[in-house]
């Protein structure tokens, strides 16, 4: 059906991984090449993709163009667009050839040589630019158990998560590693340490939510394992190994507050960014500390960008929050869906999260929603994307000054 294919390339393009059918079974191999297209575009960014077929031409990018793709990518526009695009191409060919490599040596001795090739490639660049969209019939857990294949998914969903300019910071630090000193940016410093923290919390709440549950009769090294894989994803991905259908209240909740957040700006990720919550964060730390300004590792925020995290965390949690109130009116869930989700409005809940944040995670209703509900996910999946950035990017546009200061008056809060 027509809103089935629409429903399966709008989530390659905005790399979610939200399905109403089975990639591996309804598309053909032509169908299936055209889904790796869009995931990869989607990822890399079609603005990006745009500027680099422009600077194969010999042509140049227009001021504008310019500051846009660096607004996606860095925190700074002191940086040639001609480096930073011919960076970005080669991390994401880099990346993804390497783990392409690591699923191909894995998997050919399952699959043959050219199934395991395209299957090697398809994963390596889904879980890259995290749309969690998979050409095996059960997913990731259609080829068993191998800690070496999950740590190549999770290497991969990392590195497409944490964005380009830690990515090249990092490649720079190697570069000059025992030549010269190397200083991180703060905004690295931030996403990585935000990184592992998220992934630390999600691995502790879902080996202790689901010890006794979907991880009940794992060795313990499966459990960390799958444990480590299942976090990783949650903010990015959406490869799931386990049936979400069947997961405890309190993982999904779990789950639903790291999909919301999401990764970071300049990445293949969706969600408000780490960066976001973490300057809400140091607001709380700052006021106690009794600080006027917020300081992170050291620094000062300036002020423009502490009131811009809070007016895009605000805007995105309200909107996220009006749409779960829509899909909820006009698409109760029905017979098609499992079992365990028809009696709770929690699995509706976490599909719109999971639309919004781009991340694909699913109780398994997808297929079962109805024509309006599958055009609202389509929509979600589509403003999660791209209204993130277009907030900021508004946001970012320079305060127009007034000559005039409104008379004080304060409120109660709290």
């Amino acid at each position: 059906p027509f809103i089935d294919a629409l429903f399966t390339a709008t989530s390659a393009t905005c790399v979610t991984g939200l399905l109403t059918v089975n990639v591996a079974d309804t598309f053909t191999l032509f169908g299936q090449a055209v889904i790796l297209a869009l995931m990869q575009c989607g990822g890399i960014g079609i603005m990006t993709a745009s500027t680099l077929f422009v600077l194969m031409l010999g042509k140049s990018v227009s001021m504008k163009g310019s500051s846009i793709v660096l607004s996606e990518f860095t925190v700074s526009n002191k940086i040639d667009i001609r480096k930073m695009v011919k960076w970005v191409v080669f991390l994401v060919i880099a990346i993804e050839t390497v783990g392409a490599a690591v699923f191909f040596i894995f998997w050919v001795g399952k699959l043959g040589v050219a199934k395991a090739a395209w299957a090697a490639i398809f994963h390596a660049v889904s879980a890259f630019c995290n749309a969690g969209i998979s050409v095996l019939p059960e997913g990731p857990a259609s080829m068993g158990n191998s800690t070496v294949v999950d740590i190549n998914f999770m290497f991969l969903m990392c590195a497409g998560s944490i964005g380009f300019i830690t990515l090249i910071e990092g490649c720079e630090w190697l570069k000059r590693r025992g030549k010269s000193q190397f200083r991180f940016s703060l905004h690295t410093r931030i996403v990585a340490i935000a990184t592992l923290v998220f992934i630390l919390i999600g691995v502790a709440g879902f080996f202790i939510f689901e010890s006794e549950n979907i991880l009940k009769g794992m060795s313990f090294s499966e459990k960390i394992t799958s444990s480590f894989f299942h976090s990783i994803s949650s903010r990015t991905t959406g490869f799931q190994k386990v049936d979400f259908s069947l997961l405890e209240p309190s993982t999904i909740q779990m789950f639903i507050i790291l999909m919301f957040i999401g990764g970071a700006p300049g990445s293949t990720a969706g969600g408000v960014k780490i960066t976001t919550f973490a300057v809400l964060f140091f607001i709380v730390i700052s006021r106690f500390r009794g600080s006027e300004r917020v300081q992170m590792l050291g620094r000062t925020i300036p002020d423009e960008e502490v009131s811009r995290a809070g007016a895009v965390f605000i805007f995105l949690f309200v909107f996220l929050a009006l749409f779960v109130v829509v899909l909820l009116a006009v698409n109760p869930l029905h017979a098609g869906a499992p079992i365990e989700a028809q009696d709770s409005d929690l699995p509706l809940v976490f599909e719109s999260v999971s639309a919004f944040g781009t991340v694909g995670f699913s109780m398994g209703i997808t297929s079962s929603l109805s024509l309006m509900g599958k055009g609202l996910i389509i929509f979600m999946m589509f403003i999660g994307r791209l209204l993130g950035s277009i907030l900021v990017l508004t946001l970012a546009q320079s305060i127009r000054p007034i000559s005039y200061e409104l008379t004080e008056e304060s409120i109660m809060i709290g």
